[in-house]
């Protein structure tokens, strides 16, 4: 059942708008800009207006060995079989990913959703946020920045709200280019969240782009 109410918070997107770059609150309260490259600048920079660097590495865990390939876009996913099953969706209409995961006996949950249509990656975060909006209306995002995966800048976002009385915690990686948009979720209970926090960023981190 809970599984079920995280993944009505998540559909795919049908549209390719455009937009600017999106201006984003540091835990220190200044606004940033980021850019597809990694790097990002101060809304107010300083008279120099240097950019600084300050992307994030992270690559696959050496424990996750098995590879699952996309037959839909140029993507893959290393993953630890010992502690994540998968399998591939079926569709029914509601829930309109391409794989699901499940870390064993345990309470967290994975799902890709993958799209041929590009779109603007800002873009593809507001419609994600406002798909959640819409299913969990007190629904925030806490935490987003910009992290180099395996080779590839991908853009990270974690949003946190209540749905029929759970409160959920989805830890998410963004991508889109010419061969389509991946959303690349983990999700759990939010009182959950600090026991398998490190199992779902192992999990993302598996996160292939292929070229």
């Amino acid at each position: 059942m809970k599984q079920f109410l995280f993944c009505c918070l998540i559909f795919a997107v049908t549209i390719n708008v455009s937009g600017q770059k999106k201006a984003v609150v540091t835990e220190s309260g200044k606004e940033v800009l980021l850019f597809d490259d990694g790097t990002w600048k101060y809304v107010f920079d300083d008279p120099s207006g240097s950019v600084k660097i300050d992307t994030i590495i992270m690559s696959k865990p050496k424990e996750s060995g098995y590879f699952i390939e996309s037959i839909k876009l140029k993507y893959g996913v290393w993953i630890n079989k010992k502690r994540w099953t998968f399998q591939k969706s079926v569709s029914d209409g509601t829930i309109p990913s391409e794989y699901t995961f499940k870390l064993n006996g345990e309470d967290a949950y994975g799902m890709i959703i993958a799209e041929k249509i590009e779109i603007p990656i800002d873009n593809l975060l507001d419609i994600a946020f406002q798909h959640a909006k819409n299913a969990a209306t007190d629904a925030k995002i806490i935490k987003q920045e910009c992290r180099k995966v395996n080779g590839k800048v991908i853009h990270f976002m974690q949003m946190e709200g209540t749905l029929q009385g759970i409160k959920f915690v989805y830890l998410g990686y963004y991508y889109s280019d010419s061969n389509g948009s991946v959303q690349f979720l983990t999700y759990t209970s939010k009182n959950l969240l600090s026991q398998y926090k490190e199992e779902m960023e192992s999990l993302l981190n598996g996160f292939i782009i292929k070229d």
